[in-house]
């Protein structure tokens, strides 16, 4: 057995704060979130402050020390590791909404130490159009991101990808996508 959520939440004007063990939510962090696929979600030991004092937008900041893995591969869900060798990472999130039927994502992680003591950083952009003004129900996203490190033994990795999805028929939903990710072994995708 184990605990998989147990927090404090604080909050003051706009913004909350809350401490402890929790899930992270995908829309907020792209490269660390809870997977909801599996019976239980996988959860995190974080900080997570959100503010939205500005109209339309969250600013995110999140200090993530360690968390358990949803996975198939044997490693027991009730054991939470720490992240980044006990170092943490921090995360930056700015959403904004304002745009109608729109929503913007720009997502920064610092590692410290991804492995040994090399150092990484990433940057993750999202866009999402949908609404149901929008003709056949419409759905446009929108993403791309980048890690570096600063190690020669590492290959920095830009990745982007879109979606399109109309629905045809009540029955009938018609999508493409494309994705390509850059590194050591250059990937491109595309599904219809």
């Amino acid at each position: 057995g184990w605990i998989s959520q147990a927090y404090l939440t604080y909050g003051f004007g706009n913004t909350s704060i809350k401490v402890g063990r929790q899930p992270l939510p995908k829309g907020l962090s792209p490269f660390a979130f809870s997977e909801d696929w599996n019976v239980f979600a996988n959860t995190f030991d974080a900080v997570l402050v959100v503010n939205t004092d500005i109209t339309d937008t969250a600013l995110v900041y999140a200090f993530v020390d360690g968390g358990n893995v949803n996975s198939q591969l044997g490693t027991p869900m009730n054991q939470f590791n720490d992240l980044n060798q006990d170092d943490g990472v921090h995360m930056l999130t700015v959403q904004n909404k304002s745009i109608p039927m729109t929503t913007l994502t720009a997502t920064y992680y610092d590692v410290a130490k991804v492995a040994g003591s090399i150092g990484a950083t990433a940057l993750w952009i999202d866009a999402k159009v949908a609404g149901k003004d929008l003709p056949m129900g419409l759905k446009i996203g929108l993403q791309g991101g980048q890690v570096s490190t600063d190690s020669t033994g590492f290959d920095d990795t830009t990745a982007m990808g879109g979606k399109v999805s109309l629905k045809a028929m009540d029955a009938l939903t018609l999508v493409g996508a494309y994705t390509y990710a850059s590194g050591s072994k250059n990937k491109e995708v595309v599904a219809i």
